[in-house]
């Protein structure tokens, strides 16, 4: 069976299923196979299972530097009292 045969066979497949969990393993296991496609580094993977991008790393690292140098931080021990009433 060719590529084109296999991918409408598992597009008909997917669109019959109303599973949840296994629609969500087909997609854990598609989206790395595509950004490994478009040539970018996968860093890490969020808690949902969906991959960390070395691009959103960089946005995130970005941001809180500039949140750093605006003085928008809390001290270590100010998260800790704010973390106990959460």
């Amino acid at each position: 069976m060719d590529a084109q045969n296999i991918k409408l066979e598992l597009i008909k497949l997917l669109l019959e299923t109303d599973e949840p969990s296994l629609l969500e393993k087909v997609r854990r296991i598609l989206v790395p196979t595509k950004i490994k496609q478009q040539s970018e580094k996968i860093v890490g993977f969020k808690p949902n299972g969906d991959p960390f991008l070395q691009e959103e790393l960089e946005q995130h690292m970005k941001t809180s530097i500039e949140q750093a140098a605006k003085g928008e931080v809390i001290s270590h021990e100010d998260l800790v009292r704010e973390a106990e009433n959460w």
